[in-house]
């Protein structure tokens, strides 16, 4: 799970991970920072998603979110880049595990 830092809000190009050749899709989920994500496995839900969807390989996703804090997770680990379409929508992205 990574802290996606504070955004101004909007719309913009979303998480472009890297991919397992094997897979080349994986999902994402971004979250509120005060509330952070449960997994149940058993029913493969993840609890407190503000947005989710999944990303294919060499292709970006967009995503809409009000301005805010949010934590950030990929089905798959790995990196993420985070590219907002304004000069001030994102900032400070820190990790929080790999």
């Amino acid at each position: 799970m990574s802290h996606v830092p504070p955004t101004a809000g909007g719309r913009g190009p979303t998480p472009r991970p890297p991919f397992d050749p094997g897979h080349g899709t994986t999902a994402i989920y971004l979250g509120p920072a005060d509330r952070p994500p449960t997994w149940d496995q058993q029913r493969n839900v993840v609890s407190n998603t503000t947005v989710q969807f999944r990303v294919d390989e060499k292709e970006f996703s967009r995503a809409e979110l009000s301005a805010g804090r949010y934590w950030l997770w990929s089905s798959d680990g790995g990196d993420v880049v985070v590219v907002s379409c304004s000069d001030s929508g994102v900032g400070d992205a820190e990790p929080v595990a790999r």
